[in-house]
């Protein structure tokens, strides 16, 4: 019997995108619910209760504001996973992979099949075990049009590039600046 049970399987980035929604929603929900006991009672004659009042709504607003900072910096951290899985993936590599996705990169980021065939010159199931090994990097996505497979670089990928291409810009003005 193995020492682990393999049918449960936990998707990360659906777990991080409950927990990101749940909280905000309990962050909004906390706002909420300060905003109605204050204005509930702000008729209160007591000026100590009213004070107490005041300082329950400023704690729980603020606690509110937390689980809402908290939501959002929890769906920023699929982004990280995406952007790890995607570097370990252009650093593995090989050369045959890396033309094929040079092709993608000069074409607009879509290619047919056929296309990559002709401009690289390897034969068809050559190119189609590479298209495969790119799309189980995360690196390209197929798409049908009728008959033809169209190739497209992924999400993810052009987050990637665009994220790399950023800090490499940014890094130099620094450089240039020290």
């Amino acid at each position: 019997m193995p020492l682990f049970d393999n049918s449960i399987r936990i998707n990360v980035k659906d777990l991080v995108d409950k927990i990101s929604i749940a909280l905000i929603l309990s962050g909004v929900f906390l706002i909420l619910m300060s905003m109605i006991m204050i204005f509930l009672n702000c008729f209160k004659v007591n000026t100590y209760e009213a004070v107490f009042y005041f300082m329950a709504y400023i704690y729980t607003s603020s606690l509110g504001f937390i689980f809402i900072l908290a939501g959002f910096q929890a769906s920023l951290y699929k982004y990280v996973i995406n952007e790890n899985r995607i570097v370990k993936a252009v650093q593995s590599m090989n050369d045959d992979e890396r033309i094929v996705l040079h092709i993608l990169e000069n074409n607009g980021g879509e290619v047919t099949q056929a296309e990559i065939v002709c401009k690289t010159g390897f034969s068809p199931a050559k190119v189609s075990r590479l298209i495969k090994n790119l799309q189980k990097m995360g690196i390209v996505i197929c798409k049908r049009n009728g008959r033809v497979k169209v190739v497209a670089l992924s999400r993810e990928y052009l987050i990637y590039k665009r994220s790399n291409r950023w800090s490499k810009q940014i890094i130099g003005k620094v450089i240039e600046v020290t």
